[in-house]
């Protein structure tokens, strides 16, 4: 659900951020494009790599991805290259949430009950969702202005899939300890 919201985050911010650093609108427009367009590619081959690896271990894997492009790609930008990297990065990995939340509820929980426990996930996701934007506006307006500019959502959203990234590890821990295990 952390994870969720912070994703919307990015992709709502990702132009007018561009647009913060001196960039065109037209390339803060290629840069969200961009970061939607890696989403499909990631979807696909983040699925497959899951089938090979396991499902919450990929799901770990590329939210520590993620959490890591957030603070090292994202946060410190300054150029269109940058930024266009940050996009291929986070849509690649960031698309893969929507299709491994079901398998992941498969793994944890079996088949049965599959709907109820998606619903359940979905309804926190709406919640997160349709307050995280809103928060990391307010970081901006309170913190932002003072010369931090759009940097403080970048570190907002970077928190949020730190937080969504120890969650897991914590539940995949939970589920095994052995390291390589198929989970």
């Amino acid at each position: 659900m952390l994870a969720e919201a912070a994703f919307y985050v990015v992709l709502f911010f990702l132009p007018v951020y561009a647009i913060g650093l001196g960039l065109t609108s037209e390339q803060g427009a290629l840069i969200a494009g961009v970061a939607n367009g890696a989403t499909i590619v990631g979807r696909i081959t983040i699925g497959y790599i899951a089938d090979l690896s396991g499902n919450i271990n990929m799901f770990f894997i590329t939210h520590l991805l993620v959490t890591l492009s957030c603070f090292f790609l994202w946060f410190p930008a300054k150029s269109f290259m940058i930024m266009m990297v940050f996009a291929c990065t986070f849509g690649l990995f960031a698309g893969s949430l929507t299709p491994m939340v079901p398998l992941c509820s498969v793994t944890l929980f079996g088949q049965n009950g599959l709907a109820n426990n998606v619903g359940l996930l979905g309804i926190g996701m709406v919640l997160t969702t349709s307050a995280a934007p809103v928060v990391a506006r307010v970081f901006y307006e309170k913190l932002g202005q003072n010369g931090a500019g759009y940097g403080t959502v970048a570190l907002f959203c970077g928190g949020i899939y730190f937080l969504a990234t120890l969650s897991i590890f914590a539940l995949r821990m939970s589920v095994s300890r052995k390291p390589w295990a198929k989970i």
